[in-house]
Order: structure tokens, then C-alpha cells, then sequence
């Protein structure tokens, strides 16, 4: 998956074009469309086609991050991800993804919103942003004896895959599994 046109734009309004190396708000040597890197030096100087370039390269790089988070994502939400991998860090998107459901994600996203421990506005309203992006075409959750019988008919796996499934998905394994027994037993 690519990210779309409209998100490479948001992150760049949200990131800024600066053709000279500045530190930002967490003390980091940024450049371009908030390129950093061991390339990046004091004083350095590009032209706003570098920038570019560098945007382009670190985009494909992040877009790589997302995907290898292994979630089934609609365009929204992969684009949300990438913006906010862009921002926070592989780490941190590792981080946000874990042990989360969608919804969780969406909604934890808004914790990273401080540089150096202080909130910044302008992180706020990307983060904001990010989860509406993220949450906007989130399917209806299934009624839970509509997914038990689906977990009875194989759609969700097995063991820890399909626990995880589930809970990504928004589901509660317990609650779920509970209905599924129910089901079984013919009650």
C-alpha cells in the first residue's frame, strides 16, 4: 500500500519545508520536509528538490514500518499510521500498535503529543488529526454470536492467532469464546 496524495500533503503542512538544518522541538538536526539522519549536519543547505527526494525516501521507509506491523488496514488507516511513524519513530509505532484493537490505537495516538516532556500544540493537532483519519471508516463491530459462529466456521483461526485476530479487530476474546462454548453445547 501507497499513501495517498492527500496525506503526503497533510504531513507535509504538518512538517513544514525548512531548506536549512534546524533542530526541532526535541532537539533533533532536521531538514527538508522533517528529514533527519546522520546525513544531516549543522549549517547544511538543500534545495527544495532535495527536500523532496528526501521526503519521497523517507516515506517509502515508513510506508515499509507500517506494513510490517502485519495489520489489516484500510487506506485511512495505513495513511494515519505512516504520518504518525513519520513523526514519532518505527519504535514508537511499534509501541502504539501493540497489544491494541483498533480503537485503542486510534485512541492511544493522542499520548504522543509532548517533545521533551512538554505537550506542544501543533503535535496535539497532528495527533488529533491522525485518529479521526484512523477511526473514519472503521467497519460496524459484528454482533458477538454473528463472530462466535464465525470462529465455529474458521474465519478467525486458531489459538493465540485467532485470540489476537479477534482482538485487533475490536472483539473481546473471553466474551467471544464464552458465546462460541454457548454455541457448541447447543444452549
Amino acid at each position: 500500500m501507497k499513501t495517498s496524495a492527500a496525506t503526503l500533503n497533510k504531513i507535509a503542512e504538518f512538517e513544514g519545508i525548512r531548506l536549512k538544518a534546524y533542530r526541532c522541538p526535541a532537539g533533533v538536526l532536521t531538514i527538508g520536509v522533517g528529514h533527519t539522519g546522520a546525513d544531516v549536519k549543522e549549517g547544511m543547505e538543500i534545495t527544495r528538490e532535495q527536500a523532496m527526494e528526501l521526503f519521497r525516501q523517507d516515506i517509502a521507509k515508513f510506508e515499509k514500518y507500517v506494513t510490517a506491523t502485519g495489520l489489516e488496514l484500510t487506506q485511512n488507516q495505513f495513511d494515519a499510521l505512516v504520518s504518525f511513524a513519520y513523526n514519532c519513530g518505527a519504535g514508537n509505532l511499534q509501541k502504539l500498535v501493540k497489544g491494541r484493537n483498533y480503537q485503542q490505537i486510534g485512541n492511544a495516538m493522542l499520548l504522543y503529543d509532548k517533545a521533551k516532556g512538554r505537550v506542544l500544540p501543533g503535535l496535539t493537532r497532528r495527533r488529533q488529526w491522525e485518529k479521526a483519519l484512523f477511526l473514519s471508516d472503521r467497519p460496524q463491530l459484528k454482533s458477538i454470536p454473528t463472530v462466535a459462529q464465525e470462529v465455529i466456521d474458521g474465519k478467525w483461526g486458531n489459538g493465540i492467532d485467532r485470540k489476537n485476530r479477534l482482538h485487533a479487530a475490536g472483539y473481546d476474546y473471553a466474551t467471544v469464546q464464552k458465546e462460541v462454548n454457548r454455541m457448541l453445547r447447543g444452549k
